[in-house]
């Protein structure tokens, strides 16, 4: 049996990472957990059994057949390339980039392990969620344009932040706090802050533009984005305005959608797809699909999905799932 290792396993994504371990038939010989911030935490029960937290040290990850790095770009840096034994997953973008590096959603490109890398990078949060819909209509009508709107919660930006909005919140209901500014997150929507010098987009925009056009092997794909944080806890929405090579009718796209792994579609008049729906759910659920009545190449549609499940946890899972299931990780 396998042997796992998790850094970062007590943080948001940490945290749901191990709920599905927790109810998966995945065995394995022992799990090391982490906690890049070198403070003290309480033993964690998984399987029947408590698991202590431990610090990062390179001694300990040589162990693991599979590492998880669930912690941030930084630390990402400063042990992978370090690594020799394990098998990596990693969920910062400290890797994405590197042409060696798999950027693996397995659903649309999980054929890519089969060269055996030893470090696998899982793409941004928003990318997969957008992708994941986007997907089955690219392999039949082929994308041509992508213009996306993105509306994203807090958990996103990690625990400091999901707690922030709901401190904010809290504070304003109970009139702890006279007024609301444009720097407050509770009840208030503003562009994703993290800005590049002399870049029109901002680094999120440009983390989906990238990833995108690596995992779909297109690296002229036209795709425009506008990243907005909004003031819900744990699930991404997406506005979604696409133009194909090919037309397709409305019919054709359901069908399409309806076919692939992992999506669910709001197709009746009376349901309004909301981000409560998509709330721990670990499907990407779709609505509002319509083609454009004067051309019959463009396509909108309405996406949500959780920001911790399949835009981060869920998915890295599942890629773990997919080397064992190929015999590329022996159990």
């Amino acid at each position: 049996m396998a042997t796992i290792g998790i850094v970062g396993a007590t943080g948001l994504v940490g945290e749901e990472l191990l709920k599905i371990i927790n109810y998966s038939q995945i065995p394995f010989e022992k799990i090391f957990l982490f906690n890049s911030q070198k403070k003290l935490c309480d033993p964690i029960l998984l399987k029947g059994k408590w698991h202590p937290i431990t610090a990062v040290s390179l001694e300990t990850l040589e162990l693991c057949d599979v590492v998880f790095f669930l912690a941030g770009s930084e630390i990402s840096k400063d042990y992978i390339p370090h690594l020799q034994r394990p098998t990596v997953i990693d969920l910062s973008s400290a890797f994405r980039t590197h042409k060696a590096v798999p950027l693996i959603i397995p659903e649309i490109n999980g054929h890519l392990l089969e060269t055996r890398p030893r470090v696998i990078a899982s793409p941004n949060c928003t990318t997969s969620i957008m992708l994941m819909a986007l997907y089955p209509l690219h392999k039949r009508y082929k994308l041509k344009r992508i213009c996306a709107s993105t509306y994203q919660a807090a958990s996103g930006g990690g625990r400091k932040l999901l707690g922030s909005l709901l401190e904010e919140t809290k504070r304003y209901a109970l009139k702890r706090s006279a007024s609301l500014s444009s720097l407050s997150y509770a009840f208030n929507l503003y562009p994703h802050p993290a800005s590049i010098e002399n870049c029109q987009d901002n680094l999120e925009e440009t983390k989906m533009i990238f990833e995108t056009r690596k995992i779909l092997e297109d690296p002229t794909l036209s795709i425009s984005c506008q990243c907005i944080r909004v003031p819900t806890l744990r699930v991404h929405g997406i506005s979604l305005h696409v133009d194909f090579e090919d037309p397709l009718t409305e019919e054709e796209a359901f069908k399409e959608l309806r076919a692939f792994p992992g999506i669910e579609i709001y197709a009746q008049p009376k349901m309004q797809l909301s981000s409560h729906e998509a709330i721990e759910n670990q499907k990407i659920l779709c609505s509002r699909i319509r083609i454009d009545p004067v051309d019959p190449t463009r396509l909108s549609l309405w996406v949500v999905g959780d920001q911790l499940l399949k835009g981060a946890a869920l998915n890295a899972f599942q890629i773990l799932e997919y080397l064992i299931g190929s015999s590329l990780i022996l159990i």
